[in-house]
């Protein structure tokens, strides 16, 4: 479940490694996502150097929030009454192996 939480994470954001520029100003985008078989969009919101992210999987709402100043990614799913805390490391992590960037 924990690697499930962190790949929605990753496709909820983008390129956390190299997100520092990304993550500067204060602004909200729709962010759109093609892969071969699904189109996802979200909403995104950052506000000095931290993100909040939104997207509909499913019946799944997930909320992503992104804190570099405390190095964490928080993962909330109110429908399933689900919370995850993980280490921004592990994002980066994971988002370096979906990208083939090891």
């Amino acid at each position: 479940m924990k690697k499930f939480a962190l790949l929605i994470a990753v496709l909820a954001l983008p390129s956390v490694a190299g997100a520092q520029d990304f993550l500067q100003g204060h602004y909200s985008a729709e962010q759109v996502i093609i892969t071969d078989n699904h189109t996802r969009k979200s909403k995104v919101y950052v506000d000095g150097g931290k993100m909040r992210a939104e997207m509909t999987i499913g019946p799944a709402h997930i909320i992503s929030i992104v804190r570099p100043d405390k190095n964490v990614v928080y993962m909330l799913m109110p429908l399933q009454k689900m919370y995850a805390e993980n280490p921004l490391g592990d994002a980066k992590d994971l988002f370096a192996q979906a990208s083939g960037k090891h």
